[in-house]
């Protein structure tokens, strides 16, 4: 079974939904995650989910502005950093102030270009909810037309030359009716020569398969010069090294898309803390003495030992021997 995750942007509309089928899954603004949301107030790894005997838990990874589960009931929790909790099928949580809910699903893996591909569509939200342009264009840095630009279709190819028809019509003596065709092609853009004057990207003449366009670099044709601009790439760059954005008080209480009372958050208890180990300290048994000749107290609390004892009667002995026998020879 996979994890499937949504990103909301208004009631129970999504943005689209990618679906993952490894134990663990990262979540945050790092190029390296699983799930790159590009929000300022999402940490560079803001949060997991991984399997654990069956069930998902979600848990904060050290994040600035915290993990947030739309428990059952509607109360919303903040979990203490490193603190799993079992999150389950249809339960929502959020990561800085992006809203995602969670599914399981029998569906296969979704593969990589597609999770980068929901990845930038929502950063195009996120930008034109501020009002900013995300558009890639071509822009003619100099030549007859200097100045003049197109915005490139998301879906179909752009046409460079002198046609009427032409979606950047030039002027340029020295180029063709249909010179160039521009379209996007995954995460960049593919750019083909149609005239037999050809046209160098980057000083390098593009061949009959064509080359790939990438943001910032300039392409010559006749007397034109033309530059991609796409403001993806440089929103990308800015958001993927900038530090994190510190939620405000009306973002910490805001629900989820499409409610519209805030609901306070309340804080999750973190793990207890160990019991306090008591250190007992053993009673040391007496230390064993090894056993030497036995010892015979004597009533005025002398000690003789035996070997003393058994030396003196054997004297004794020899002494009667003598004895006995000088009466005898005598």
């Amino acid at each position: 079974m996979g994890v499937t995750l949504r990103i909301l942007t208004g009631g129970e509309e999504s943005l689209g939904a990618v679906v993952f089928d490894g134990p663990r899954i990262v979540i945050g603004r790092s190029k390296g995650c699983d799930l790159q949301l590009l929000d300022p107030t999402v940490s560079a790894r803001h949060a997991c989910i991984r399997l654990e005997g069956g069930s998902n838990v979600i848990a904060d990874e050290g994040s600035t502005n915290g993990l947030v589960v739309r428990a059952e009931g509607g109360a919303m929790v903040k979990l203490p950093p490193r603190t799993p909790r079992f999150i389950a099928p249809g339960e929502r949580f959020r990561v800085g102030r992006v809203w995602l809910a969670l599914d399981i699903t029998a569906g296969m893996a979704t593969p990589p270009t597609k999770v980068r591909a929901l990845s930038r569509a929502f950063l195009r939200h996120l930008l034109a909810d501020e009002g900013e342009s995300t558009d890639a264009y071509l822009e003619v840095s100099d030549g007859p037309d200097a100045g003049r630009r197109v915005t490139l279709s998301l879906d179909e190819e752009t046409v460079v030359g002198r046609a009427r028809d032409a979606g950047l019509q030039l002027t340029d003596p020295k180029l063709s009716r249909r010179h160039l065709a521009v379209e996007r092609d995954g995460d960049g853009f593919l750019v083909r020569c149609l005239s037999d004057r050809g046209a160098d990207l980057d000083q390098r003449p593009i061949e009959k398969s064509g080359g790939r366009w990438k943001p910032g670099m300039s392409l010559s044709m006749g007397d034109t010069t033309l530059i991609l601009r796409d403001p993806m790439v440089d929103a990308v760059a800015e958001l993927t090294s900038a530090s994190d954005l510190k939620l405000r008080r009306e973002e910490e209480d805001a629900p989820p898309p499409g409610e519209e009372a805030p609901t306070e958050v309340v804080e999750a208890p973190a793990d207890p803390e160990p019991e306090a180990v008591v250190e007992v300290t053993p009673i040391e048994a007496p230390l064993a003495v090894e056993a030497g000749p036995a010892e015979l107290a004597t009533h005025n609390g002398w000690f003789v030992t035996m070997d003393v004892v058994v030396t003196l009667v054997a004297l004794g002995l020899i002494a009667l021997s003598g004895f006995g026998l000088v009466y005898v020879l005598g």
